[in-house]
């Protein structure tokens, strides 16, 4: 399978997360209290509710292009150290996809430290299943559905991509459910190896233990351990500057996924964690025409 390379491989400026990391907390900070209109060539219904979790029902927020569709569609997982952030963070991304005739869905999910790992995976996964089983109702291809999402949310991606119900993840449902699997992903600055951080607390809010205390959970929260060649094309973008998530994370995700033959584009632009999410004109336009090759 041929793939695509984008920007050369650097070598890591950092040699890792820096101690403290609970500033990822900040990594994306996207003005939940004042939402532009959407353009109008597209729409946006907001609240959508997508799985019922106790007595909380999760929502969703749907950009549909304009046209009769059916779309190529996206889901959109948004950041904040897996603890914090909603869907809103991403409703910038949501409106550009849309206006490239894209219906993309932007997602809240369950919150850590209330909820461990790997909660936040089964509610990617619900709302990917109540996609397929909406899908005429929401006029998307169920046969095409990507994922995208940067930091926290690109490592959830990440896993979406790469796993699948004999991974041992997956959420115990009755058959027939909807597949989860994507057709691709864009990560942005994602986490994919955890194991290969300092101890800090973010991952151990979100897992509940450390790494010294469980590196098999560590290892089952890593998307880099179920890279298979049967993975979808995914195109990875980061910070050179980033010592949130150091560069070296995308660079072991896109090495894996070569050596796998899984087709890829990996762009690298100056700029850290914050920096890399805030200015994405480039990326992201990258990432959609990625986008339009695979999907």
């Amino acid at each position: 399978m041929s793939r695509v390379r984008e920007a050369s491989l650097r070598a890591t400026r950092r040699s890792g997360f820096a101690a403290t990391l609970p500033l990822l907390a900040a990594l994306v900070v996207g003005c939940a209290s004042a939402l532009p209109d959407a353009p109008a060539q597209i729409t946006v219904e907001r609240d959508l509710a997508y799985v019922q979790r106790g007595d909380r029902w999760l929502q969703a927020d749907v950009y549909t292009p304009a046209g009769r569709g059916p779309f190529p569609a996206v889901v959109l997982v948004h950041g904040g150290s897996w603890k914090r952030g909603n869907k809103q963070r991403m409703a910038k991304i949501g409106e550009r996809l849309a206006q490239r005739g894209y219906l993309a869905v932007s997602i809240d999910y369950r919150l850590a430290p209330e909820n461990r790992f790997p909660a936040q995976l089964h509610d990617c996964q619900a709302a990917v299943r109540w996609m397929r089983t909406n899908a005429e109702r929401l006029r998307l291809d169920p046969a095409r559905i990507a994922g995208f999402g940067y930091s926290a949310g690109a490592h959830l991606v990440a896993l979406l991509a790469t796993m699948n119900d004999e991974d041992g993840l997956s959420e115990d449902l009755a058959p027939p459910a909807p597949d989860t699997r994507l057709q691709a992903a864009v990560l942005g600055a994602a986490p994919v190896d955890l194991a290969h951080f300092p101890a800090n607390a973010v991952f151990e809010s979100v897992l509940g233990v450390s790494v010294a205390e469980r590196p098999d959970l560590y290892a089952l929260a890593s998307p880099l351990t179920f890279v298979t060649p049967d993975d979808p094309p995914m195109f990875l973008y980061h910070g050179t500057d980033d010592w949130m998530v150091d560069s070296s994370q995308s660079h072991r995700m896109l090495e894996a996924l070569e050596r796998a033959r899984v087709p890829t584009a990996y762009y690298e632009m100056p700029g850290g964690h914050l920096a890399t999410f805030l200015f994405d004109e480039e990326p992201v336009r990258r990432a959609i025409d990625f986008l339009d090759r695979w999907l």
